[in-house]
């Protein structure tokens, strides 16, 4: 697995990544397993009970464009990072080497991509409504019967 790995970061191309380029972050090993007995138990959301091996990958995702001559879509290239978290400082210097100014780019409104504004063109979506889909507008209990 290891000469896999090695194979793909010596192929990887770190040129800027232009066009359409959406950003996000997933989460991985943070999972922290309950104790059995209830009075055990701690609140697994504060800090000092969470794993200390959680990770960020920050994936940076080019697109073809809609007007793409060879009628291409979908991702064009993708670059991955490794990261504590989400912050400013992390997205800032990842953004500054790997992004092309006047790109566009897609994220969420986390407040990591705040300071992407200056130098590119962004489009923010909301974290709760890419979740949950679009509203129907319609009650959301159900009658009794």
């Amino acid at each position: 697995m290891h000469k896999l790995r090695e194979s793909l970061m010596v192929q990887r191309d770190e040129t800027p990544l232009a066009g359409e380029v959406q950003l996000d972050g997933a989460y991985v090993g943070g999972s922290v397993r309950p104790a059995n007995r209830a009075e055990d138990r701690v609140d697994r959301r504060l800090v000092e009970h969470q794993n200390p091996d959680k990770r960020c990958v920050l994936v940076m995702r080019e697109s073809y464009s809609v007007d793409d001559l060879a009628g291409r879509v979908g991702g064009k290239r993708t670059l991955t990072f490794i990261i504590l978290h989400e912050n400013k400082t992390d997205v800032g210097v990842l953004a500054a080497r790997f992004i092309a100014p006047g790109t566009m780019i897609s994220a969420d409104e986390r407040d990591a991509y705040d300071l992407l504004h200056g130098r590119y063109r962004t489009q923010r979506e909301s974290i709760i409504s890419a979740s949950i889909g679009p509203r129907t507008g319609g009650p959301t209990t159900r009658p009794n019967r």
